[in-house]
């Protein structure tokens, strides 16, 4: 299913790219921060491929890699095109929200600690740990996504952030539901609906 949401989003971002926001600092924030967000999912997924064992949960990981690497490249060529460097970047994060923190503290960001017992876990360990790391760093990037949904002067960024967080809200309920018919002992929490 997370798939076909998957294919359903690059189809609209081919065909809808913000190639405009100028320097609209929400623009340009939500890009370089969602870019470094989503680098951590991929390093998460990675490891529960290397450890995890339940076929299912390696999918959800295999789905991230894939989904969430397109849409670093994405976003990084959309900051080239808007005269931003993708790489050299603020060392504060979250300022066009009102909210400066580092990378590390960022909502949904997975502590040393955390990654280091995934690190460390095996076997229905891994893929629990996993689920329940991945569910809370997507209701961050879902917090993310929905603050630039409402803010960025762009139409188009607009719909890219609606999506992203329309998607990553999707892959929760199926983890919660992958949980649910695999008897995982994983405590996963639906990410609420965006404010209207």
């Amino acid at each position: 299913m997370a798939v076909f949401a998957w294919l359903g989003f690059a189809v609209g971002y081919a065909v809808a790219t913000p190639r405009d926001g100028g320097t609209d600092p929400v623009a340009v924030g939500f890009l370089q921060d969602m870019s470094s967000h989503h680098r951590q999912a991929l390093e998460m997924s990675l490891i529960v491929l290397d450890n995890g064992e339940t076929p299912a949960v390696r999918a959800v990981a295999r789905e991230i890699l894939i989904g969430q690497s397109y849409e670093i490249g994405r976003m990084e060529q959309q900051l080239r095109t808007m005269g931003q460097d993708p790489i050299d970047r603020p060392d504060v994060v979250m300022a066009w929200m009102g909210m400066p923190s580092t990378v590390a503290a960022m909502p949904g960001m997975a502590t040393a600690g955390q990654l280091d017992a995934l690190r460390s876990a095996q076997g229905v360990e891994a893929d629990v740990l996993f689920v329940e790391l991945m569910a809370a760093h997507h209701a961050g990037g879902v917090h993310m996504a929905d603050d630039a949904a409402r803010r960025a002067s762009s139409p188009a960024l607009r719909d890219l952030a609606m999506r992203m967080a329309r998607n990553q809200r999707v892959e929760v309920q199926e983890m919660i539901a992958l949980v649910e018919r695999h008897e995982l002992p994983a405590d996963v929490t639906p990410i609420p609906p965006p404010r209207s």
